[in-house]
């Protein structure tokens, strides 16, 4: 979870919706 938070700091200028996106590939 950790790693995940790092990877969502780095993008937070983005908006959640994508950092969701993400969340769910990571946890396909």
């Amino acid at each position: 979870m950790d790693s995940f938070r790092q990877f969502c700091s780095v993008y937070w200028i983005m908006p959640l919706t994508r950092c969701f996106v993400a969340a769910v590939l990571l946890q396909s």
